[in-house]
């Protein structure tokens, strides 16, 4: 499984925590490792992440392949660049991803360069550092054992991105959360007035959206999670929109992040493409309000009982602000959440695919 260090960021890493832990639960021995330069010679099976990753997730496939290990693969992936506006699209410009392609090639070329000359890798393996496109991607999906996308709109996006068919080692396996780790919430009329986003800035995340309705509203917006030392181009460019009423706070500790989930009234997280994603399932499970987009995936997870907006419009992402912090959340939405999203609920099909108790 990719390393899952206490210090290491991001949904997929704590997602892997998670399958480690529940897995342990049934028996497994899991080893966390990470990179491409591990042996898997004695391992039972492996568990790859996010295809985004390329083409480090590449080269562990390739590893595997090689020692005949077989390996589920979870995606984490959706084609950004094909679900932003072109409004967007030219506002942002090459602070994207999808433009950053030539600059991203030189690096994997130096990178393999310098592998083949240290003996790290033969011509042929690093052939994969540098290879793109999606037949690369392509190749890791149908060599995987089992395919776990994190919805059913990922699963059909993923499968027509790829042009291939979602066969029956596709497998849905949902993000979730611990209940037992969630912390007592606090009334909802003794919690702060603000909306809390856990997570970096990023186009994925459409933080440029989520700061100017914040700012143009005079809406007090914390985001937690950022490194204001070293900004990328796009962190820069939504700092500069950011008014006094916005924080950017540097990473937490998960216990901590949880505690500031249960004592905030709202959650926003209002990306183009991504699932709620893990943060807005514990936010709802520790009685915050959420304001979410209005994707397929997203309404796959939670159809009601959330703040839902456009989130190409500022002006509805402003008004789904507004609207969360001032009114608190459904009825029985923290219940429902814990009772749906329980990781060990949601990982079930996972273990019986590896012919675990589950």
């Amino acid at each position: 499984m990719r390393d899952a260090a206490p210090t290491a960021q991001g949904g997929d890493i704590v997602q892997g925590r998670a399958i480690g832990r529940f897995l342990v639960a049934r028996g497994a021995n899991v080893v966390f490792v990470g990179g491409h330069r591990f042996s898997p010679r004695h391992w039972d099976a492996a568990i790859l992440f996010n295809l985004s990753v390329m083409p480090s997730t590449a080269l562990a496939a390739d590893t595997c392949k090689r020692h005949r290990v077989p390996y589920v693969v979870f995606p984490v992936f959706w084609d950004l660049a094909s679900v932003i506006p072109k409004e967007h699209l030219r506002a942002l410009s090459w602070t994207l991803p999808a433009g950053s392609v030539r600059r991203d090639g030189l690096r994997r070329i130096n990178s393999a360069l310098a592998e083949i000359r240290s003996g790290t890798l033969d011509r042929s393996r690093a052939c994969l550092l540098v290879a793109l496109g999606r037949g690369l991607m392509r190749q890791v999906v149908e060599n995987a054992m089992v395919v776990c996308p994190n919805s059913v709109a990922e699963m059909g996006h993923l499968a027509s991105y790829l042009g291939v068919a979602a066969d029956k080692r596709w497998l849905v396996v949902r993000n979730g959360i611990w209940p037992s780790e969630i912390p007592d919430a606090l009334p909802w009329e003794r919690r702060r007035r603000e909306i809390l986003c856990v997570g970096g800035l990023s186009p994925r995340k459409n933080s440029l959206t989520l700061v100017r309705a914040a700012a143009e509203s005079g809406l007090p917006l914390r985001i937690v999670g950022v490194n204001m030392a070293q900004p990328d181009a796009y962190g820069r460019k939504v700092a500069r929109i950011a008014t006094s009423t916005t924080r950017f706070e540097p990473p937490r500790a998960y216990s901590e992040v949880l505690g500031l989930l249960a004592t905030t009234r709202a959650h926003a997280q209002v990306g183009f493409v991504e699932t709620p994603g893990l943060a807005t399932l514990e936010a709802l499970a520790a009685g915050a309000s959420a304001v979410v987009a209005s994707t397929p995936v997203v309404l796959e997870y939670l159809p009601k009982g959330v703040c839902t907006v456009d989130p190409s419009s500022v002006r509805s992402v402003a008004l789904g602000l507004r609207t969360a912090l001032d009114e608190p959340p459904a009825g029985g939405m923290a219940e429902h959440v814990k009772a749906t999203y329980d990781w060990d609920i949601v990982l079930r099909p996972l273990a019986h695919a590896l012919g675990l108790a589950s």
